[in-house]
């Protein structure tokens, strides 16, 4: 008799409770085997992921989720988990675990020479995440295991020899061991990530029915109704849009846009000034786009997680009748930095797969996710494949990981089947040039969805502002000249975020009486910043002065109108975006003004390389071009070219820490046994480390969420994916110093296992107008970080 058990609830002795590792006809199990369950679902989601070579994807698919839990038919893994009930996960958390995990990764060796032992990764890490390659092979998978072939079904051990799952257009990488490294890699990561969603949903099945009947059933033409649903949303808007040049030539680039989607699937650029309603026409073209061409998803990429709750919002509103009638929320907001220091059975039920027709993330979740080795982080890759992709605002990928960001993106348009769109109001000079950008876009790759005629008359129609460069100007001359200006209202954009503070006291003491003055800042979270942009928003349609003092975090997406701006110098890219607040609607018969200044009192700190790049690149064409508009598409092309040039200068080629040289490997019969999974995980960060997620009770939101984590702590039982989504928008990030020193000082709160902390007491520590105020001891320079 061939029976063994893969899982155990907690408490349940009675074996008909518990979940069999396999079943087959007549072994009179009522309950489909967990081998079976994660089998189908793996081969399913592996089988539709590329073109052309879905039938090998799906045996592979299914051999992985066969053979994932091989290891549980030993007798010592079956009398561990009979012995008390418990779970293996369970014991896992106490280090009671068996290894169960090492014996399929070695059978798949040995049933599939070479390409083996890209099952081996995937099988080998599905509970602790992708392994560093010499470490598995050479030492995990060389010692002794439990033997259990003896007790597994001769089913289990059936093998149809797999076969390669590269594309010719794959295969030509092999004489770039960098390149050809990462797409090997990354189709590790895929079947990773098939046999972790699957293993994970079949879990659930299992071990939470009730949460795995909360996932939604989504309808087969559901991309085909969101289109159709936008599309009547974005005409009546333009039918009650005021009359104007601004209003008609949105209304263009909407059109244009709809009117491509019936291209072939590629890289596209979408190059539109700040105002031209880009966010909204990109996704038109992406539904519409999704829908003739067979994509699964849309995936809409955004730089900052200042301005994600926004985008999202608006995209809710445009779906909300369509989410209400299938009782799903069909846009899924995901950027937590929530994660717990392992996966646990119910982190990983919790974690995200990106089982949405419309996700919208961060440039840090999506590209992360990509080069990360945990299976809760790359849980979601398989979902990404075949999708529509916006990459909002691209001209904010890091300099320093430029390379290997960039190599993501080609690999997902070549072996994935996705279309890129690359959306933003300064296209970033990111085509190969020879010795001067050889890591970029061929040409031929890139088309766009306007036309090079069209783009040209939006750069000279959309024009709204004028700029002026003030020179080195102090804290005070700024205040003053503002004050000199006699327009009312202002929005005044900074480096870092103790500027910002700095500055909004100085106008707080000088602005006359009857003049709101408010901060933005990532030191609030983003419930708080979401409050005081509809605010200013407010102030500004009634017509009431108001000064908005803010860092980065308003340059993107945000949806505002000041009669003036003041930037302080940085790249031409984040002018253009300050730009973009600045008389958006054409409202100002005379157009905005915009000024750029030097700060004299405050340099920009060492560690904002990329910023200070940015910023002198700006300087040297400003000065070798003077008068020249600093908007034109010429001059920003040179300023992009001058920027990437100082920056792979000074990150060695775009791969500040040598990405892609952990990935490097041939197709030789060892080739693939040197990737380091764990250590390219680690040195790649959007963000750099030392910081700490803590959670703000702010207004009543913020309270609710805290009263139900204590409810929820009381009773044993941790967040669901909904609570993490509500405390995310609650969330801000602080450096490692200050978290240290909150908790020393007891001054937080410790929820969910560990993985939620609160910051209870708000007056000593978050400022109701600037947000968290950390020790002056610490980081002088308060420097921003863009997440």
């Amino acid at each position: 008799m061939y029976y063994s058990y893969a899982h155990s609830l907690p408490g349940a002795t009675d074996r008909n409770l518990w979940e069999p590792i396999y079943t087959y006809e007549g072994d009179g199990s009522s309950t489909i085997g967990h081998a079976n369950r994660t089998a189908e679902l793996c081969a399913r989601f592996a089988e539709i992921m590329t073109f052309g070579m879905n039938g090998e994807w799906r045996k592979w698919g299914w051999q992985l989720g066969l053979w994932h839990d091989l290891g549980k038919f030993s007798r010592e893994f079956q009398k561990h988990i009979g012995a008390t009930g418990d779970s293996e996960e369970e014991h896992a958390a106490t280090g009671g675990r068996v290894d169960h995990s090492s014996a399929g990764a070695k059978y798949a060796m040995e049933r599939n020479p070479v390409l083996g032992d890209f099952m081996a990764y995937a099988i080998a890490g599905h509970h602790g995440g992708l392994p560093k390659g010499t470490a598995l092979f050479y030492e995990r998978l060389k010692g002794d295991h439990p033997e259990w072939r003896s007790f597994a079904h001769p089913d289990l051990l059936k093998n149809d020899p797999v076969k390669k799952l590269w594309n010719g257009d794959a295969l030509a990488l092999l004489n770039e061991p960098r390149r050809f490294g990462y797409a090997t890699s990354m189709q590790i990561r895929m079947m990773f990530s098939c046999l972790v969603d699957a293993d994970f949903l079949s879990t659930e099945a299992f071990m939470n029915p009730a949460q795995q009947a909360e996932r939604p059933r989504w309808p087969g033409d559901i991309l085909d109704r969101m289109s159709c649903m936008l599309e009547s949303r974005l005409s009546a808007l333009e039918e009650g849009a005021a009359p104007g040049k601004i209003s008609s030539l949105r209304a263009e680039i909407h059109r244009s846009c709809f009117d491509h989607a019936a291209r072939k699937p590629g890289v596209y650029r979408l190059n539109v000034p700040t105002g031209g309603g880009k966010t909204l026409s990109s996704l038109s073209f992406a539904l519409r786009h999704a829908v003739q061409h067979g994509l699964h998803r849309v995936i809409y990429v955004i730089p900052y997680t200042s301005i994600i709750e926004q985008t999202a919002q608006e995209f809710r509103k445009v779906f909300a009748e369509l989410s209400e009638e299938l009782g799903h929320d069909c846009v899924l907001e995901h950027h937590s930095n929530i994660e717990a220091d392992r996966d646990t059975v119910m982190t990983k039920l919790m974690s995200e797969n990106w089982d949405a027709p419309l996700i919208v993330t961060t440039n840090v979740q999506f590209f992360e996710s990509l080069f990360a080795h945990k299976p809760s982080a790359c849980r979601k890759l398989h979902r990404i494949a075949r999708s529509a992709v916006i990459f909002d605002e691209a001209q904010a990928l890091p300099s320093n990981l430029l390379a290997p960001c960039l190599e993501a993106m080609k690999t997902l348009r070549r072996d994935y089947g996705c279309t890129l769109v690359l959306c933003t109001a300064t296209q970033p000079a990111l085509m190969y040039r020879e010795d001067k950008f050889p890591i970029g876009w061929q040409e031929a790759e890139v088309e766009s969805l306007l036309g090079d005629e069209q783009e040209a008359m939006l750069a000279r129609e959309m024009k709204r502002v004028e700029i002026a460069h003030l020179g080195a100007r102090s804290r005070e001359e700024i205040v003053e000249h503002f004050l000199g200006l006699g327009v009312g209202s202002a929005l005044l954009i900074v480096n870092t975020t103790r500027q910002a503070q700095e500055l909004f006291a100085a106008l707080r003491a000088s602005l006359p009486d009857g003049t709101a003055c408010r901060h933005l800042s990532a030191r609030m979270c983003p419930q708080h910043r979401s409050e005081v942009l509809r605010e200013v928003r407010s102030l500004l349609k009634e017509g009431l002065p108001v000064v908005l003092v803010a860092t980065r975090v308003v340059e993107a997406g945000v949806d505002i109108s000041f009669p003036a701006v003041y930037r302080e110098h940085a790249g031409i890219d984040s002018l253009a975006q300050a730009a973009g607040r600045c008389n958006r609607h054409g409202e100002l018969p005379g157009g905005g003004l915009v000024f750029s200044y030097e700060a004299s009192d405050a340099a920009l700190p060492s560690v904002l390389s990329d910023l200070l790049a940015a910023a002198n690149a700006a300087r040297d064409v400003r000065d070798t071009n003077p008068g020249a508009d600093m908007l034109a598409p010429d001059i920003v092309r040179r300023f992009f070219e001058l920027y990437y040039k100082t920056r792979g200068d000074q990150t060695g080629h775009w791969d500040e820490h040598g990405v892609l040289d952990l990935s490097r490997c041939t197709a030789e019969e060892t080739g693939f046994r040197h990737i380091d999974f764990p250590e390219i995980a680690r040195k790649f960060q959007l963000i750099p480390g030392g910081q700490h997620s803590v959670m703000i009770p702010w207004g009543e939101e913020g309270e609710s969420i805290r009263t139900e984590l204590q409810k929820r702590k009381n009773l044993g039982i941790l967040p669901d994916r909904k609570l993490f989504r509500r405390i995310q928008a609650c969330s801000i990030q602080i450096y490692l110093q200050d978290w240290n020193f909150l908790e020393r000082q007891g001054r937080v709160e410790s929820y969910a296992d560990g993985m939620v902390y609160v910051l209870p007491t708000l007056d000593s520590y978050y400022d109701s107008q600037m947000g968290f105020l950390p020790t002056k001891n610490y980081d002088p320079n308060q420097t921003l970080y863009n997440c």
